[in-house]
């Protein structure tokens, strides 16, 4: 079973930094380390854990195995890396790659027995973490998603990917890292995170490949992706379009025309509906009002808001929450 998995993943932990396990919880207070590693089941097909700990002294981490790819989870960790590099083997040769992961990132291999990093630059340094596991099945219905992500992520030999957190990715994990396991929904939040972090995660790899990719277009595609960023990262506001064309060294009228060339829809469009999406991602945390949620997201009213939603959903926000908590929910 996917449990005993996890169970058996925080076992590990413990007798690694000299831990404790309770209630799926390891506690560390020693020389060795100092913290918590907490353990969280999705669903039958994934599963995570939590890190927020202080590490002492120098922990090596290695693993050998023969088979790349078995029925086992596949790990995806976010955050700041443990060790500032880390050595694959490859399953071709034997030899060893070593991969520099130098910023906060996301990162996933499936050589998890071939492995090898230590923590040398990272002693007495306060570390959070996320480590999202994810069966084979369900794993791969991610990445066949696209041509470019199953090309990255070829389960039939060893692969190691890497993508920088970018600002919508960090607020993410901060929330996902920030989820209080003794409040109300607590669980639900975390499924919510967790899958919105993963999918981002596949998200931003694929537009980058897409980036790669720009001799497709007829004209640069850099400034309209990035363009499509700043949309992503700022959905507090209405964007004025000639500020946008600025941050992205186009004109107004140009920015419009490639933008809708190569995403579908006019700026004004994305960007309304990335911040209706964010509104739902509010109210199924059912923290704030309406009002509030509308004002946060730079809507004219709550009316506003409240016709916007209608028209994308076919419901209204009030009747949004009510089909999630019921009466119990704010005005």
């Amino acid at each position: 079973m996917f449990n005993k998995s996890l169970n058996n993943a925080l076992q590990k932990w413990a007798e690694l930094l000299g831990g404790a396990v309770n209630n799926n919880i390891v506690t560390i207070n020693n020389d060795k380390a100092i913290g918590t590693i907490e353990g969280f089941s999705i669903s039958e097909d994934m599963d995570l854990l939590r890190y927020d700990f202080t590490i002492l002294k120098p922990v090596h981490l290695k693993a050998s195995g023969k088979e790349p790819f078995q029925d086992y989870e596949v790990p995806i960790y976010f955050g700041e890396p443990l060790s500032k590099s880390i050595k694959v083997m490859s399953n071709e040769d034997g030899t060893l790659t070593k991969m520099n992961t130098t910023s906060i990132g996301g990162f996933s291999s499936n050589a998890f027995t071939h492995l090898d990093c230590s923590n040398e630059n990272n002693i007495n340094k306060h570390m959070k973490l996320i480590s999202v596991r994810v069966k084979n099945n369900a794993f791969e219905k991610y990445v066949n998603s696209t041509e470019n992500i199953k090309k990255l992520f070829d389960t039939s030999k060893h692969f190691f990917v890497y993508e920088e957190l970018d600002l919508s990715m960090r607020n993410i994990f901060n929330n996902l890292m920030d989820v209080d396991i003794s409040t109300p929904f607590a669980k639900e939040h975390i499924e919510i995170y967790a899958k919105h972090l993963l999918a981002t995660f596949f998200l931003r790899i694929e537009e980058r490949k897409n980036i790669e990719a720009s001799n497709t277009y007829n004209f640069h595609v850099e400034p309209v992706f990035k363009a499509k960023q700043i949309l992503n990262d700022v959905k507090n506001e209405n964007l004025n379009i000639d500020y946008l064309a600025r941050e992205c060294g186009l004109s107004g009228s140009r920015l419009r025309v490639l933008f809708k060339e190569t995403f579908g829809i006019t700026i004004h469009k994305y960007h309304h509906d990335i911040r209706l999406d964010e509104s739902k991602k509010l109210l199924i945390e059912g923290q704030k009002s309406i009002m509030m949620i509308a004002m946060d997201l730079g809507f004219a009213s709550a009316s506003h808001f409240t016709t916007s939603f209608k028209k994308r959903y076919n419901t209204t926000p009030k009747d949004f929450q009510k089909s999630i908590f019921g009466n119990k929910i704010y005005a």
